[in-house]
């Protein structure tokens, strides 16, 4: 029995031992921690190394491993996540949603993960929206113009152009027959024309080449309907309002040849003006300068489902 006895404590003195050597790798690897939370820089992957021994050593200590463990997370988790919207901001989705990946089997369930993960869908999501766009062509535009028009004269009185006044424009078209055109660079071009309204006002506080023997000019409000055929070559007709009552309304028909370059285009424009009751129509010859910006791209109901898939692809390719 005695023998029995010797053997049983021979064998469970290793068995202490190295329960009081985990014990103690605990404690040192726990300290190791604590000195390190005092830092006011710390580095996250030092921490969750550490944490991956001190768990390792936790057994009998679980709830002492559960509040370090927590500590150190309250560190971590936001620097993690800062890195995470930092790859986002700087495109590199793929390493965003690995990194996502990994913070979700370090926390089983956080909202602050979950939260994570949605936004990083919609930042992939805008991404894929975005290119998948860029392609297309808008088909509104809005055009605010700068213009210099000679009054207006009869065609007997036409001999020199004078009394440049300044007119401000606004148009608003819609595009038809849109056409991909060959593009040297990375951005897309197109061909269209263009039918829309157009809203015209002139401003006679200003004049270049001043002709005093002319009747001075009354400002007025110009609306029209206006055309451009493959954005080079406009017509528009209109109803012309002067601000002085004695002037009655007249009524305009104009062609305009416009040469695009880029997000502005550069035209020269004709005017013939009539109140149907003069025997002979004025005349009006000027330069524009109108910017062109483009508004709205269809997005429809099966485009966001197609990218709806591309982000799932995407995804499943990481």
């Amino acid at each position: 029995m005695r023998k029995i006895s010797f053997l049983i404590v021979f064998m469970f003195i290793p068995f202490l031992s190295i329960c009081q050597n985990s014990e103690d790798n605990f404690f040192e690897i726990a300290e190791k921690l604590e000195g390190l939370l005092k830092y006011r820089d710390k580095s996250p992957a030092q921490l969750r190394e550490l944490l991956v021994e001190l768990e390792k050593h936790s057994e009998g200590n679980e709830s002492s491993y559960e509040l370090l463990k927590n500590r150190c997370d309250g560190y971590i988790l936001p620097i993690e996540i800062k890195l995470v919207r930092s790859d986002l901001f700087n495109k590199n989705f793929k390493d965003a949603i690995k990194k996502t990946r990994t913070l979700k089997t370090y926390y089983p369930f956080k909202e602050d993960i979950n939260n994570l993960e949605t936004y990083v869908d919609r930042k992939i999501y805008r991404n894929e929206k975005k290119e998948f766009l860029r392609p297309k062509s808008t088909i509104l535009s809005l055009e605010p113009s700068f213009g210099l028009f000679s009054q207006e004269v009869s065609s007997k009185e036409l001999n020199s152009l004078s009394n440049l006044y300044p007119i401000y424009g606004l148009a608003f078209y819609a595009k038809i027959g849109i056409k991909s055109k060959v593009s040297y660079s990375s951005k897309p071009k197109f061909s269209y024309s263009q039918v829309g309204l157009k809203l015209e006002y002139r401003d006679t506080n200003y004049r270049l080449i001043p002709n005093d023997s002319l009747v001075r000019a009354s400002p007025f409000f110009h609306t029209q309907l206006s055309f451009l055929i493959r954005k080079c070559i406009g017509f528009d007709i209109g109803i012309l309002s002067y601000s002085s009552s004695t002037l009655p309304t007249h009524y305009s028909f104009s062609a305009s040849f416009f040469i695009p370059m880029g997000y502005f285009s550069l035209g020269f424009n004709s005017r013939l003006l009539t109140d149907f009751k003069a025997p002979v129509p004025m005349i009006q010859f000027g330069t524009t300068l109108k910017f062109n910006f483009g508004l709205y791209r269809p997005y429809l109901v099966r485009d966001k489902e197609e990218v709806k898939t591309r982000v799932i692809k995407f995804k499943e390719r990481i």
